[in-house]
């Protein structure tokens, strides 16, 4: 048979023909795996496997587990994937004692509540009751006793859950940093007042039994470094007062 020169024309004319059957291929391909994501969502949202069975809370001792389950919005028997987790996770975070929270799903059925906890560090007055705050100043809850330090000369509305930074911003900075240093500080569980004058200065008691006068908050680390040898040195029954507001002493003087 002789065989035929293609022109140009039906050069052109096959190229668009085989263009036209890998889209026509193409196409089905993506209608089938469309079909078959659509089909793999369907069961994963309607197979009674992925119904919640499980919801394991960690990280809680103040707050209870009920609470938690609650707040999330995790139901037992939802499906795991209609599980909002935005949402559950910004009113976990809404309670007061609650620091920071994660949601995780497990497959087929467990829900994982992950929650870290703030941590009393001192009491308010509160009327009869005291409102126990953390070292970020947020009141955590009101409580009829405490053995907290107790922070004296400090005006607040109470209200749990409130930052009470924005009434006293410059006591809380101060206190912020001075909790902070405390943390790793032998001096912090012989603390059982804090008093705050008119300046939001910060002064606290050791033992019940020793003012402690910081003076500015210049080298505070260095300060207690000096306050922790110097209370070592005294009876903890002895009264009066350690000064620490000179640089690079500290000045005892006992009660009269």
């Amino acid at each position: 048979m002789k065989k035929r020169v293609l022109k140009e024309s039906d050069e052109k004319i096959i190229r668009i023909r085989d263009r036209n059957r890998r889209r026509k291929k193409n196409r089905r391909i993506a209608f089938g795996v469309i079909l078959l994501l659509i089909g793999v969502m369907l069961a994963m949202l309607l197979l009674p496997c992925f119904n919640i069975k499980y919801i394991d809370v960690a990280g809680n001792t103040k707050v209870t587990q009920a609470s938690l389950t609650e707040k999330s919005t995790v139901a037992y028997g939802e499906n795991i994937f209609k599980v909002n987790i935005k949402k559950g996770k910004k009113q976990i975070e809404n309670i007061p004692y609650v620091e920071s929270v994660k949601i995780k799903r497990k497959l087929p059925d467990i829900v994982i509540i992950e929650i870290n906890e703030r941590k009393p560090v001192a009491a308010l007055i509160a009327g009869e009751s005291f409102a126990l705050i953390d070292r970020e100043c947020r009141i955590l809850e009101t409580v009829k006793e405490t053995n907290m330090p107790i922070v004296e000369g400090l005006e607040v509305k109470i209200q749990d859950g409130k930052f009470i930074g924005e009434e006293n911003p410059e006591f809380v900075a101060n206190f912020k940093k001075l909790s902070g240093i405390l943390e790793g500080n032998g001096v912090k569980d012989r603390i059982t007042n804090y008093k705050v004058d008119k300046e939001n200065k910060i002064t606290f008691v050791i033992d019940k039994t020793k003012t402690v006068i910081l003076g500015d908050e210049k080298n505070i680390e260095y300060k207690l470094l000096l306050l922790e040898s110097a209370i070592n040195e005294l009876p903890p029954t002895q009264k009066g007062s350690i000064d620490l507001s000179n640089e690079g002493q500290a000045l005892y003087s006992p009660e009269e």
